[in-house]
């Protein structure tokens, strides 16, 4: 997926054993062209194939928001994930439009949760309502799309396979401001979103998500974002395809 493709996670030039593993192995399958064409360079890999992940269609979609610029990331909070940078974001996005309501609401916990509070508390705008969810069960995570209309999705991080949690908004027709990193392109593409560099500037991320959102309130970046998903990332026709293949071996 990606800590167990990339070896840069690890601090690592190669996986110990990999090349002996995969020359026994009858096929290897990657989430995503990114993970499967890294494989096939680094470890002369021949056998390699891509599967993509999915998520379930949903039951639900909201029709409509509050006025309030509701953005949403969902992620573990740790290092690699940068939800601290998210924050800046939102809270430089706030700033620099003191007539808007924002609202930010981040859905997942981790070791760095309450630091991420205090930083919080310290610094948000007033125009800013920060709601940090926790950890949410999957079905958790659905009701809450199913029941608020968000604006925009927000993924910073460092590395990544393809992020389900991406793929679980844009189901909903959710638009995402990513980092160009793994195999995220691969799904924030066709208008359903922005792709921003690793190393991006505060500012830079900031006019991404401003210009997503007025993208997403003509509905273009919400239809493309719902296209992609039904043609790339639909659970229901995956994983049916994953088992008919691995029965094909």
């Amino acid at each position: 997926h990606g800590s167990d493709v990339y070896e840069a996670v690890h601090g690592i030039s190669e996986f110990p054993f990999r090349r002996r593993v995969i020359n026994c192995l009858t096929r290897v399958f990657c989430i995503s062209d990114n993970g499967a064409e890294h494989i096939r360079k680094k470890y002369g890999a021949k056998n390699v194939e891509v599967s993509r992940l999915g998520s379930r269609e949903p039951r639900s979609v909201p029709g409509s928001g509050n006025g309030v610029a509701t953005i949403v990331s969902c992620s573990s909070i740790n290092s690699i994930k940068r939800v601290s940078r998210i924050f800046d974001v939102v809270n430089l996005l706030a700033k620099e439009n003191p007539g808007d309501s924002i609202e930010w609401v981040h859905i997942g916990s981790g070791p760095l949760e309450e630091s991420l509070r205090l930083y919080i508390q310290q610094r948000a705008e007033s125009n800013l309502v920060v709601t940090l969810k926790g950890f949410m069960g999957n079905d958790d995570v659905h009701g809450f799309y199913e029941q608020n209309y968000v604006d925009c999705f927000i993924n910073l991080s460092t590395s990544e396979g393809v992020p389900v949690s991406i793929m679980e908004a844009m189901s909903y027709g959710i638009p995402v401001v990513a980092t160009r990193v793994g195999g995220v392109p691969e799904i924030v593409e066709s208008g359903a979103g922005i792709l921003v560099d690793v190393d991006a500037t505060l500012s830079d991320v900031s006019q991404a998500v401003l210009n997503l959102l007025k993208k997403s309130r003509d509905g273009s970046a919400r239809a493309a974002a719902r296209r992609v998903w039904m043609q790339k990332y639909n659970a229901a026709k995956n994983y049916r395809d994953f088992a008919n293949t691995l029965a094909s071996l």
